[in-house]
């Protein structure tokens, strides 16, 4: 880069000049166009809305690039309180390279060493669905999960009520579980 002085016409003010190469002058022309075409395909392609009709609200979801290695929880629905609990439905992604099988394996061998129990445990084309029961902190809750391998990673998908609500929350939570629908990349 050469550096020399330039004199401002209008001012007649001696100033710095400097001679740019041309690939960092395209740079600068295009860049302004360029920088958001880019941009907002990377968040098109990542970005997700949730919407509530009931509610009256959407919202986007903060995005996790990249996938953190122990798992996370994206998303967690809550119902309101009631006798101290708030009835839930969570979402679980962990990298997982096995198949179906393999994990409904390992979730049985967790449920069985947390002494869980299973009240329903069925494995199909669709992935693995199971219904346990346990008590914890003096607390005896009731779950149904799903879960599915989809691409590098095991998704499960748990709803969680005391067992004392769950005659009255459980099937809406259910049929939350059962919404879930891999997206398709």
């Amino acid at each position: 880069m050469k550096l020399g002085f330039q004199l401002d016409a209008v001012s007649h003010k001696t100033t710095k000049a400097t001679t740019m190469p041309r690939h960092s002058l395209a740079i600068r022309i295009f860049m302004p166009f360029l920088l958001p075409i880019v941009l907002l395909t990377i968040l098109d392609a990542k970005e997700s809305l949730f919407t509530s009709s009931e509610f009256g609200f959407s919202i986007s979801p903060p995005v996790v690039l990249p996938e953190p290695e122990n798992g996370f929880s994206p998303v967690m629905f809550f119902l309101p309180r009631t006798g101290g609990f708030s009835p839930n439905v969570g979402v679980r992604v962990e990298p997982f390279s096995g198949h179906l099988a393999s994990y409904s394996e390992i979730t049985l061998q967790q449920l069985k060493r947390d002494k869980l129990k299973i009240i329903k445990f069925e494995l199909d084309e669709a992935g693995l669905r199971w219904e346990f029961s346990g008590k914890i902190d003096n607390n005896q809750f009731r779950w149904y999960s799903r879960g599915v391998v989809y691409g590098p990673n095991a998704i499960t998908i748990t709803a969680t009520a005391f067992e004392s609500q769950w005659h009255e929350v459980g099937p809406q939570l259910i049929k939350c579980v059962e919404s879930f629908n891999p997206a398709h990349p």
